[in-house]
């Protein structure tokens, strides 16, 4: 028997009325690897699609919606996300994250497989993001996302969207425990092709440290609903301008399978620190 697509109302009969106390956490490529099928309780597969398009996820995106209980928190967890370069409209790309601010969930922690543009990065490094730029989303960006990227972090500490406050606890709780991590800013652009080596220049220069092409329409949408959040990204390549390779998306995946006790404690750090956030 197949799992059927998860819907508002089956979202809201698994949180159970613990709305307040989610942490809604989406996994990018590969990351599902992190996790043991046993350790997780699946509500159902992701949102479904309008007929036109295909319901077929990409490799590394298992599809599923489920429940973890991390240390006593209750995650919404999104084995994998949809993407644009799928097709899928931009309302849709969100349903979940619209859905949890809808039923009053107020903690997000987005993850992504990124190309690092930063020179000292390494692959298997994970970056926190301090900063975000919708680079090449060409008619998919909100006309208004700029300003308010601008006005989220360059907001004061008392700002209920996010501070860095919240990124500092995060950096400061993984450093702590041993387990490195970079920062930097994201660039989000479209794909599903990777970057040429033009447009790594212009995305450096822009001040990129990493690439992926996902995370800032999902960025936005919790922005909408006043959502504290946290993102990282895995550094599953770093790029060259100048010396071109070709990069498959099974090398990706297969990068975050080699870092997944790294990947896991970092994500279980993410979630304590969110978790205890007012």
């Amino acid at each position: 028997m197949s799992t059927p697509p998860v819907n508002l109302h089956l979202l809201k009969s698994a949180l159970d009325g613990k709305e307040k106390e989610v942490v809604l956490l989406i996994l990018g490529s590969g990351m599902s690897q992190a996790f043991d099928e046993s350790e997780y309780e699946i509500i159902g597969t992701f949102p479904s699609l309008t007929e036109s398009t295909d319901e077929k996820t990409v490799q590394g995106h298992p599809g599923i919606v489920a429940l973890w209980n991390c240390d006593g928190t209750p995650i919404l967890l999104s084995l994998g996300r949809r993407h644009l370069y799928e097709g899928i409209p931009l309302d849709q790309l969100t349903t979940l994250i619209r859905w949890a601010g809808l039923l009053g969930v107020g903690k997000l922690m987005l993850t992504n497989a990124a190309g690092g543009l930063n020179p000292r990065f390494s692959e298997g490094d994970c970056m926190l993001h301090r900063g975000y730029i919708p680079a090449l989303l060409g008619r998919h960006r909100s006309r208004s996302f700029g300003q308010q990227l601008y006005q989220n972090f360059h907001s004061s500490p008392s700002s209920p969207v996010q501070t860095s406050t919240l990124l500092d606890k995060f950096a400061d709780a993984a450093s702590s425990e041993g387990v490195g991590v970079e920062e930097g800013v994201y660039a989000g652009v479209t794909g599903p092709n990777y970057e040429t080596a033009a447009e790594i220049r212009m995305l450096r220069r822009m001040g990129a440290d990493a690439v992926g092409m996902s995370t800032i329409t999902e960025v936005e949408e919790g922005m909408r609903w006043g959502m504290q959040r946290l993102g990282l990204s895995l550094i599953t390549n770093v790029l060259s301008d100048t010396r071109r390779r070709g990069v498959s998306h099974e090398e990706v995946t297969d990068v975050a399978a080699s870092s997944r006790e790294r990947l896991r404690k970092l994500l279980e750090i993410a979630v304590r620190v969110l978790a205890t956030s007012e």
